[in-house]
């Protein structure tokens, strides 16, 4: 082997050698944990940070790289960073020719992050970064499965987060800032993917984040800066693009988010800006989508509505329907915002809201308002709606538009509409408001209806909210229309459907009063107009005036249920009338005339068809004067005049004369004697030349009347069948009184043919010249009026006849008495007739009817039952004449009575059954009983000697 071939191993061995401790020196870790001691205090006195690590091994090749391991960062002893391993490649040149450090990727693995804001705003981060220990460059940092903690000092009410899952990329630029993006679980189940930058020495923050699952009440106490109201509990998600700065103040500015709730989502921009000395500014722009009504309430941004629109919300339950929301704005001081007042400033707030088939329930009203659709907008303190239709009930709001201007300080609204009322459910909802406060006072408590109304309505003007906002009021205007509606008021007023009835008003609305500038009332083909003023400040007070002219009472039939609609009504009423109310104190002023011209008519107060009623009435203010020229009641007439000294009072003194009254025609007579009402007080006279009253004719009646308000009294005198009578009658109505009438008649003179013939006799019964005393009363009660009658009375009678009628042709049919029974045929002459009667219950009773003629006394006892027209007596006949013939089919029907000339009898007979054909018997003395036998005695005056008789 040669030198040279040697040689030449020798370098190659060395070669190997020297790649191999090369190979081996530079890819093998270099250990420097024992040396950390030397590392780490000059960097700890750099940072004002303790630094400690478990591990710290540099290794140069394949590239140059540091790992630590166990890398604990504090803070006045408390960690700030925790670390897993940190892994760092290095740039070996820059650090040997310049002697800085470049970092080209710095790889943390499993880091823990422990941020917190202090009470001055700064991060304590930030402060450990922000010196310059060694000259050092970092191109990137990753983070993986790192994990956070950050507390907020800053904010009044201190805040935690945690974080986990971090993986993340921070790419620095200059000094303190840097780039960012990366992803994090939020606990407890929000995830974020942000990615942004740092500027201004890591002052400002910008950037974009998505996020799903997050709660808002966790990020409630950064809202509440902005929103007031209580910590929500709802899961959204976001998509948003941020500006946030905590240079000298803490800024936000989202130019662009949305944000995804579980029931819409909303897109919006922000900005924020507040310090710990100042309330902080917002500005806000918000769009939704449809939001569920179901949802509204509990929708964060509710809160920060104005006041008053946050009140009205909550008298609201929603059930179905939503709400879009565009072109929100809200800018302003945080301590502005919470005063309504604010909202009347200019760029305050604005927003269009669209509603679409909403239904919902407001306190205060009965019924429920559905398929509610339209627009609202609101705009610096003015609403204004567009479109507005839906339902309420059943009434249709066809279309509502308007507005409502300066709503915070003095309101002025300007509204029409067209809606289709349901004129039931209207009339319910007026009884249910109705108090007395109100201007109604008594109000609709009697109104019901049902059908439709048609309303077109215009109202314009301002409101006045206190005594202090007092303007020009509302004007109002109202088109309505009733002919498809059936409407009736307490007893008074009733109008059927197809009845044309309209109402065309234009009307001034103050707080405390009503102008009513024209109200034009059209029914049928009549109308009248009311001109005028309400006032209720103090009680009520008005003045109306009030126009017709001819209104035919054919239209009056339509809405005035006392006028009968069976048939038709003619005739004309006009009026111009003034009704002056000062106060609640005093009483109503009534001024001007009403006619009444060629009136024909049917009303439920009286019986019969009223016509050829003209008339006229002057008011003087709380007196007034009715001057009848004429009317006729059935067949009855009147004329004169009824004086109303007081109105208020409804008293009255009248005058009136009649050629003719029929009782029947004016008063309908009740089977069972219910009370009738008494609407008037005061006194009168009534005189008629011609009457008839249950069925009697009278003449010359003059009848003195006292109306009281429990109480009507008669006193009468007229002439009857040529006889006089003096009556008086008594009507009560007083709770305390017994009975329900009372009446006594004196009469002198009446001819008995023509009155018994009144009675309804058919054939001549009785005649002479009565005289006579009655007195009845009528007792309150269930039943038939006639069976609570009690009374008694007395009658006489001279000089009369009497005829043959049913009860003595059966008497003559058993026995015949030639002479008698001739005299009866053409008229009995008698000399007397007299006997007093009682009447209880109904039952009239006599216990010494007796008739005394030249030819015979007669006398009877008994009752007569009026209520079931019956008659059970006992008759004796006493002739004074020779028997010529006893009838003997029969047992005998009388007692010979034995006398000076022992040819004279008495003869009984019982007459029992219906009073116009009752059954006559015979009866033999015995059978009448010794108390019976002896009224009959007295009242005949026979001997005492009995004979006996003549058949046994």
């Amino acid at each position: 082997m040669t030198v040279r071939a040697t040689a030449r191993k020798a370098l190659y061995l060395t070669s190997i050698v020297l790649i191999l401790l090369f190979t081996y020196f530079f890819f093998t870790p270099i250990d420097l944990t024992g040396q950390k001691n030397l590392i780490i205090p000059p960097i700890e006195n750099v940072i004002h940070a303790n630094i400690e690590v478990t591990s710290l091994v540099l290794t140069i090749l394949p590239y140059p790289r540091l790992s630590l391991k166990g890398l604990i960062l504090k803070e006045s002893g408390s960690p700030v960073l925790k670390a897993e391993s940190v892994n760092a490649s290095l740039a070996m040149i820059r650090l040997f020719l310049k002697r800085e450090f470049e970092v080209k990727n710095l790889l943390i693995v499993k880091p823990e992050l422990f941020m917190r804001r202090e009470a001055d705003g700064g991060l304590n981060i930030i402060r450990i970064l922000s010196e310059t220990f060694i000259p050092v460059s970092i191109k990137k940092v990753r983070v993986k499965k790192g994990r956070a903690y950050f507390v907020d000092d800053f904010l009044k009410e201190k805040v935690r987060y945690e974080a986990a899952d971090i993986d993340a990329t921070l790419i620095p630029r200059g000094a303190r800032d840097f780039s960012y993006s990366g992803t994090i679980k939020l606990f407890p189940s929000a995830k974020i993917k942000f990615s942004g930058q740092t500027k201004d020495m890591a002052q400002d923050f910008e950037g974009i984040v998505d996020i799903t699952g997050l709660n808002i009440g966790q990020i409630w106490p950064y809202l509440n800066v902005i929103i007031p109201g209580e910590r929500p509990d709802v899961a959204v998600g976001a998509s948003l693009s941020y500006n946030i700065s905590i240079k000298d103040s803490f800024t936000i500015f989202v130019p662009k988010a949305e944000i995804h709730l579980p029931e819409f989502t909303t897109t919006a921009n922000l900005e924020f800006i507040t310090s710990k000395d100042s309330d902080g500014k917002l500005a806000l722009k918000l769009n939704t989508t449809p939001i569920p009504l179901s949802s509204i309430k509990r929708q964060f941004f509710i809160s920060i509505l104005p006041d008053i629109l946050q009140q009205e919300i909550n008298l609201l339950s929603f059930a179905n329907g939503e709400i879009k929301i565009s072109d929100l704005k809200l800018a302003g001081n945080m301590r502005e915002l919470r005063r309504p007042s604010y909202y009347k400033t200019r760029g305050s707030l604005q927003a269009v809201i669209e509603i679409k088939n909403a239904g919902f329930a407001r306190r205060g009203f009965n019924l429920y308002f559905s398929t509610v659709n339209g627009t609202v907008q609101w705009h610096d303190g003015n609403l204004t709606m567009q479109g507005i239709n839906g339902r309420y009930g059943r009434t249709v709001v066809e279309r509502l538009d308007g507005s409502m201007e300066q709503i915070l300080s003095a309101p002025f609204i300007k509204f029409k509409g067209h809606s289709v009322l349901d004129a039931g459910e209207m009339a319910s909802e007026l009884n249910n408001w109705v108090s007395e406060e109100t201007l109604l006072r008594e109000g609709a408590k009697g109104l019901a209806a049902d059908g439709s109304v048609s309303l077109s309505f215009d109202i314009s003007g301002g409101l006045e909210l206190s005594d202090k906002n007092q303007g020009k009021g509302l004007a109002l205007s109202i088109v309505a229309d009733a002919a498809s509606a059936n409407i009736g008021y307490a007893s008074w007023f009733k109008k059927g459907k197809g009845f044309n009835m309209a109402v065309d008003t234009s009307l001034l609305i103050k707080r405390d009063s009503i102008s009513i500038d024209k109200a034009k009332i059209n029914f049928g083909a009549s109308a009248f107009d009311i001109k005028g003023f309400l006032n209720h400040r103090e009680g009520l007070s008005y003045k109306l005036d009030i126009t017709a002219s001819d209104v035919r009472l054919n239209d009056i039939d339509g809405i005035i249920p006392y006028l009968k609609k069976e048939s038709a009504s003619n005739g004309s009423l006009s009026a111009d009338l003034s009704m002056d109310k000062v106060d609640k104190q005093r009483s109503v002023k009534v001024k001007g005339i009403a006619y009444l011209r060629d009136g024909e008519f049917e009303t439920r107060m009286f019986p019969k068809k009223i016509s050829d009623a003209n008339l006229s009435a002057r008011f003087y203010g709380n007196s007034g004067v009715i001057t009848v020229d004429g009317i006729k009641i059935g067949s009855s007439t009147f004329s004169g005049t009824v004086n109303i000294p007081d109105i208020t009072a409804a008293n009255i003194n009248f005058n009136l004369t009649s050629s003719y009254i029929d009782d029947e025609d004016i008063y309908r007579y009740d089977e069972n004697g219910e009370e009738i009402d008494i609407p008037f007080t005061g006194k009168g006279r009534l005189s008629a030349k011609d009457a008839k009253v249950r069925g009697f004719h009278i003449e010359s009646l003059e009848t003195d009347v006292l109306l009281k308000s429990d109480a009507l009294l008669f006193k009468t005198v007229f002439i009857s069948n040529n006889g006089k009578v003096l009556g008086n009658f008594i009507y009560s109505t007083n709770k305390e009184d017994d009975f329900l009438w009372r009446m006594n008649l004196d009469a002198s003179k009446v001819e008995l043919e023509p009155l018994i013939k009144e009675m309804g006799a058919g054939e001549k019964v009785l005649s002479g010249d009565a005289d006579g005393k009655i007195e009845m009363v009528a007792r309150k009660g269930e039943g038939m009026l006639s069976k609570r009658i009690d009374g008694k009375g007395e009658v006489s009678s001279k000089n009369g006849r009497l005829w043959k009628f049913v009860v003595f042709s059966k008497i003559f049919s058993i026995v015949n008495i030639v002479s008698i029974d001739e005299l009866f045929r053409e008229g009995l002459p008698y000399k007397t007739l007299a006997g007093n009667f009682v009447i209880k219950d109904g039952i009239m009773s006599t216990e010494n009817l007796l008739l005394n003629s030249n030819s015979m006394r007669m006398s009877a006892i008994g009752i007569i039952d009026v209520p079931n027209m019956a008659i059970d007596a006992k008759l004796g006949l006493h002739p004074f004449v020779t028997v010529d013939k006893i009838i003997t089919k029969i047992p005998l029907a009388g007692w010979i009575i034995g006398g000076k000339e022992k040819s004279i009898v008495s003869m009984y007979y019982t007459i029992k059954g219906p009073l116009n054909n009752p059954d006559v018997e015979a009866i033999p003395i015995q059978a009448l009983g010794e108390g019976v036998w002896g009224i009959f005695k007295r009242i005949l005056k026979l001997p005492v000697d009995v004979v006996e008789p003549l058949v046994k």
